[in-house]
């Protein structure tokens, strides 16, 4: 599974500040995040990942997120 997102992520401090709370997500084999992009795209593979759980957890780490379509 891949599920994409739009995210307020603005710098690499931001996107460490967040790779600490994806670890806990077991389901993700591979995440990144595209700071060029000018949707800050956040794009996450795995088996059986909850977007909802990954847009909480986003949020939590104080970051908007958005999941984009297909």
């Amino acid at each position: 599974m891949i599920a994409v997102f739009r995210t307020s992520l603005q710098t690499q401090q931001d996107v460490s500040k967040l790779a600490q709370w994806l670890t806990s997500v077991h389901e993700l084999t591979r995440w990144n995040v595209d700071l060029e992009d000018c949707d800050k795209v956040l794009r996450l593979e795995g088996n059986g990942v909850d977007t909802n759980q990954v847009q909480n957890l986003v949020r939590r780490a104080g970051f908007t997120c958005e999941e984009l379509p297909d």
